[in-house]
């Protein structure tokens, strides 16, 4: 086997599914370097069927014994941290190799020697009308003939077909077997440039007399088939013209209230979420018994709310409800905090209220000094953290305790037709079973 360095194809694939097997890595790199092959010089038969595929160990896939089970995976399987034994999954980069036998790569250069000599005989016998037919005229745009995958020929009608012609500024730039190709039909009886939709070249420099066979290096970047196309963005459309004036109309009509913005406030705060324990947990931890503020498991956010008349939601007894909206950084996973503004009741207690105008949008509500407003919202709490722990305990109750059930009973009863002979069935009672 060879491996010049000029001839060597490098492609890239992404996302491949990690669970894939010799065969199917086998099946995607001939699917991959077979386009690139063939690209390079499509007048020599490819055996495409005798390509050997390896690994970066030089292992051959094709005869690997394990055809069914991932070739890869087990590589990508690291151990995690800290000593554990439970191993992690992390994606990983693989080589394979796409190596042409030794004997084929012996014909390829021959093939290309032959080549060569017919292009310098008849560039010694018709220098000038050779010289012509092989480039284009300067200054010439004509379009290149592209391949698509449906159009590669297989390696038995690759050597037959030989209609397909494509032409460079320089033959260092494209394989000599293009040139050849039009040197030796100088009257062809298809056009002498295939007009399909494709890449262009221009030629405008000198053109260089033929010379020793240098390959380049290929990549799918320099490649005549191109990736496809984003689609075209669309194109902007003019709004109807009755629209825009009955918009601007109303924004200009429009009234801001600027008051309604000046009276919002925006405070910084530590949310303590009121748990929901289980009655035995309670029970058994002296410290779970009330309400505790737990700094782990406090959220630090922003609360925004307006304490006018305007935003009031309504008055209780002793507590009044003003419509808010709770920030938290990072949300809650769920409940309050879990939305990014997430619209909340805010309560604040009172103790007395006056209207000294008798207008309704002047109430005053007087409310507690700090410290007694804390310790009335921490006792509140308290009671809605014994509230919600009853709660749970009744629903686990009825969903353990209380097994119920509803039967029907069934019987068979004898065809009245004679003729029918599968029995019919009706139901004759109903019972309800509980635990």
């Amino acid at each position: 086997m060879e491996h010049p360095l000029e001839c060597n194809i490098c492609e890239g694939k992404k996302d491949i599914d990690a669970c894939i097997t010799a065969s199917e890595l086998v099946a995607l790199a001939l699917t991959t370097i077979i386009p690139k092959v063939f690209i390079f010089c499509p007048d020599f038969a490819w055996r495409y069927d005798e390509f050997i595929i390896c690994d970066a160990s030089w292992v051959d896939l094709s005869n690997h014994p394990e055809q069914l089970h991932p070739y890869f995976y087990s590589d990508c399987l690291i151990v995690g941290w800290k000593n554990t034994k439970v191993p992690v999954f992390k994606t990983k980069q693989f080589l394979l190799y796409v190596v042409i036998p030794a004997l084929e790569w012996k014909e390829y250069k021959e093939h290309i020697l032959k080549l060569e000599e017919a292009v310098m005989t008849m560039t010694l016998n018709k220098p000038t009308e050779d010289f012509h037919l092989a480039s284009p005229p300067h200054n010439t745009l004509e379009p290149v003939a592209t391949l698509t995958w449906h159009e590669w020929p297989s390696p038995a009608a690759s050597a037959q077909d030989q209609n397909l012609v494509s032409f460079t500024s320089s033959v260092t730039e494209h394989p000599l077997s293009f040139d050849v190709m039009a040197r030796s039909n100088p009257k062809p009886t298809e056009p002498l440039f295939i007009k399909t939709a494709g890449l262009c070249t221009t030629s405008t420099g000198p053109e260089h007399a033929p010379g020793k066979c240098t390959h380049q290096h290929s990549n799918s970047i320099s490649s005549l088939t191109s990736p496809p196309r984003k689609q075209p963005a669309a194109i902007p459309k003019s709004p109807n013209r009755e629209h825009v004036i009955e918009a601007l109309i109303c924004g200009g009509s429009a009234s801001v209230d600027v008051k309604k913005v000046l009276k919002m406030k925006l405070q910084s705060i530590m949310f303590y979420p009121i748990p929901t324990l289980p009655f035995h947990e309670i029970l058994e931890k002296p410290d779970k018994h009330s309400f505790q503020v737990n700094p782990l498991l406090s959220y630090p956010g922003q609360l925004i709310f307006d304490t006018s008349v305007n935003s009031l939601v309504g008055a209780g007894g002793f507590k009044t409800a003003y419509s808010a909206q709770l920030v938290l950084t990072p949300p809650a996973s769920l409940g309050l905090g879990s939305l990014p503004c997430h619209d909340v009741i805010m309560k604040c207690p009172y103790h007395t209220f006056g209207n000294p105008t008798n207008d309704s949008s002047k109430v005053c509500f007087n409310h507690y000094v700090f410290c007694e407003e804390v310790e009335k919202l921490f006792q509140e709490a308290n009671v809605l953290y014994w509230a919600k722990l009853l709660m749970q305990m009744t629903y686990d109750f009825i969903d353990n305790t209380i097994a119920a059930g509803l039967a029907l009973a069934y019987m068979q009863v004898a065809p009245e037709n004679k003729t029918m002979s599968t029995p019919s069935t009706r139901m004759t009672g109903a019972y309800l079973l509980k635990e």
